[in-house]
């Protein structure tokens, strides 16, 4: 089994950051700073608490996070003691359940980064920092540093969550690596940025075109790399059947049913993997066509590279301008762009995915609604049951208590 460096992608929105390495080369990269500030006035108090790390694809289980950044600035000894507790991780899987956690402290996995010193440590709680190099912050020189966590085990999550913590030390991000294993798995198992079986449903009511095709290309792959035909045609009808559900959901013809046993009896006919892989696909563009088209249209990939986006971060307080500005586009172009694809103005679009999101919790996990609304993004519970109900028309309790005809 062997080991790939996965990166962690997360919303860097306070400029680029230059800094020079230990030998002399120079670095520029995008940066999130967190909230600090020697006194209650200062500027960085505007800054937010809480930053969100996405794995940018599924690599099996991870074995530790490598965080390079500013750690930290006003972390002085005048600001506050060796010993603070000044921010914490947390790895948190798909259904919001933490997997690992750790709290950073002053003096051990941070401390005055503009000190000038070089740092080479090794902590006793599986953490190592290393400085890097230096670069110019706030009119000072401050140390660029690698924080490095092993974790007990290996783990999947589907995210890491940096939380600030409120004292005066600003942490600042410039990139965050995950090592992770490689081994074989089922191609539907959604975890990560890969899709399950479950979600074709959401994808296909929000024609999410970016996402359908990651679970096409992990159709593909799955049928091309087993050695079993068997098994490749089960994958290939299995996904159909999922989608022709989804579609009858939505309201599509119940001719489906007689283009499913069309499907089984050729694939029944089929000699290659090869073969079953391609007429699986033709299946599958011949069903959602109508409703998911494809398109080679500059516009139209653009605003999939947008949904790519929104989906890593729907739950935050992410805006069509923050969007349009990261694709490079006006935000009055982005906005006639995204509902031209879409067929839904962005804000719609967004309740609408965290909607979808919250029907999957609901259903695989007994966390509890008021919880689940407010992990994937509402702010009011009133709010969230009002939309869940006007979108899915019935409210969020009935999915966990559904009621029963008596005979």
């Amino acid at each position: 089994m062997g080991q790939v460096v996965v990166p962690g992608e997360f919303l860097r929105p306070h400029g680029d950051l230059t800094w020079v390495d230990l030998h002399g080369e120079t670095h520029s990269a995008a940066l999130w700073q967190s909230n600090g500030g020697a006194s209650r006035s200062h500027p960085s108090r505007a800054l937010p608490f809480l930053c969100e790390i996405i794995p940018s694809t599924e690599q099996g289980g991870f074995l530790s996070v490598e965080i390079t950044g500013i750690f930290a600035l006003h972390a002085g000894l005048e600001n506050e003691p060796a010993g603070t507790i000044g921010a914490s991780l947390q790895w948190i899987d798909k259904t919001g359940r933490m997997l690992h956690g750790m709290s950073l402290v002053c003096g051990k996995h941070y401390g005055d980064a503009s000190d000038g010193l070089a740092i080479d440590r090794i902590n006793g709680d599986g953490s190592s920092v290393t400085t890097l190099g230096f670069a110019e912050r706030d009119g000072q020189k401050v140390r660029v540093d690698r924080l490095r966590i092993e974790l007990p085990q290996a783990s999947n999550p589907a995210k890491i969550m940096l939380r600030d913590l409120g004292t005066s030390a600003s942490f600042g991000l410039l990139s965050v690596a995950l090592v992770g294993e490689v081994k074989a798995e089922c191609p539907f198992r959604g975890h990560g940025r890969r899709v399950g079986l479950d979600e074709l449903g959401s994808i296909l009511r929000l024609r999410d075109r970016g996402r359908f095709d990651i679970a096409l290309r992990q159709l593909d792959e799955g049928i091309r790399s087993t050695d079993d035909l068997d098994d490749a045609r089960g994958s290939a009808l299995t996904f159909l059947a999922v989608v022709s559900a989804a579609l009858l959901e939505i309201g599509h013809s119940q001719k489906l049913h007689a283009f499913q046993l069309q499907a089984a009896r050729r694939l029944d006919q089929l000699a290659t993997l090869e073969e079953i892989a391609d007429y699986a696909s033709d299946c599958v563009h011949q069903l959602t066509e109508e409703v998911i088209p494809e398109s080679r249209n500059p516009n139209d990939i653009l605003i999939d590279r947008a949904i790519q986006v929104l989906e890593r971060h729907y739950s935050a307080d992410v805006t069509d301008t923050a969007i349009a500005d990261r694709l490079g586009v006006s935000t009055s172009h982005f906005r006639h762009l995204f509902k031209q694809r879409t067929g839904q103005p962005f804000h719609k679009f967004l309740i609408s995915m965290r909607l979808e999101q919250a029907r999957l919790a609901i259903l695989q996990t007994d966390r509890s609604i008021h919880e689940i609304a407010m992990e994937v993004g509402f702010q009011s519970p009133a709010h969230f049951s009002r939309a869940f109900t006007q979108r899915f028309g019935t409210p969020p309790s009935a999915l966990r208590h559904p009621k029963t005809v008596n005979s």
